[in-house]
């Protein structure tokens, strides 16, 4: 069980305040782009940010099914900033950690959002490159990066259907230049060239929508921290872990999958990321960025 100190709690609320300030989700309604992101967690955010920054040419509209972004697992955790000290040296999952850890701190200094490097104790082992910081604020601001770079978010928008248009939209001069339709549940329709989905938690529903093999599974469980209370802050000054248990076969590398027949060229589902995804954020949009490069030569 996780042990996060309460030194933190002051600090969220401060930093998601002042987020909420900054950032307006915009409901610009585009109807056709050239990516459509599809969910609005700290991956699907950092890594439309990623693209957006590295193709400014291009459209992107990024669709979230809840009312607010962060809604999820993104912005409910112990907020911490790993460094990288549990997984294997060497491995992707140590080293996608420990870039994304420098990247996060650097951006955290150029963006004012408030953290603190308090380390962190695994047994007698000190991290001393461990902080805090509001996760949710920082999904905020990667949003309020992409709005400013000319990106399109859209919330309440629950995909239920990706498929291939079978013809060009009405009153459109396009043709078929957005050949992908993705169809929410309410009935609204976003037009597209290329699809990246980032669902967390639902990335196996969203990959079965497009044909996809129903593996591998989503298989979701809770973990659970503590805070101290305030008056008892003078006992810790820093996070406290427990010693790794490293039985069990968890997936500590990136799975993608993509649809079948046009919708296997055009969609690219990000079916699991390597943990810590918050702290590796940034590293793993570029990697992911990459992969939607090299898969559809944008």
């Amino acid at each position: 069980m996780k042990r996060a100190l309460s030194l933190g709690a002051a600090l969220f609320s401060r930093s998601s305040t002042a987020a909420l300030r900054r950032v307006a989700v915009l409901h610009l309604h585009r109807d056709v782009c050239d990516v459509a992101v599809v969910g609005g967690g700290i991956v699907g955010l950092a890594t439309a940010r990623e693209l957006i920054l590295r193709h400014p040419n291009l459209t992107f509209t990024l669709l979230e099914k809840e009312r607010e972004l962060a809604r999820h697992q993104s912005g409910r955790n112990s907020g911490v900033i790993h460094s990288g000290v549990y997984y294997t040296p060497g491995s992707l999952k140590a080293r996608l950690c420990v870039s994304g850890a420098a990247l996060a701190y650097d951006y955290f200094d150029k963006k004012n959002i408030p953290y603190k490097k308090c380390g962190k104790g695994i047994m007698a082992v000190d991290s001393p490159h461990t902080g805090i910081v509001d996760w949710r604020a920082v999904c905020l601001s990667y949003a309020a990066d992409f709005q400013q770079a000319g990106g399109s978010i859209r919330t309440m928008f629950t995909v239920s259907d990706i498929k291939p248009a079978a013809q060009s939209p009405p009153q459109s001069s396009d043709g078929l230049k957005y050949p992908i339709i993705i169809r929410s549940s309410e009935g609204e329709e976003v037009r597209c060239r290329f699809v990246l989905t980032c669902g967390g938690l639902y990335a196996d529903r969203l990959s079965e929508i497009s044909g996809c093999s129903a593996e591998p599974r989503i298989v979701p469980f809770r973990g659970d921290y503590l805070v101290l209370k305030p008056e008892k802050n003078y006992l810790i000054k820093g996070n406290i872990y427990p010693a790794l248990d490293r039985d069990g076969n968890l997936v500590d590398d990136f799975v993608f999958d993509g649809g079948v027949g046009e919708l296997g060229s055009r969609v690219l589902h990000v079916r699991n990321a390597p943990s810590p995804a918050a702290t590796s954020s940034l590293a793993i949009g570029m990697a992911i960025a990459d992969e939607l490069e090299a898969r559809f030569a944008l």
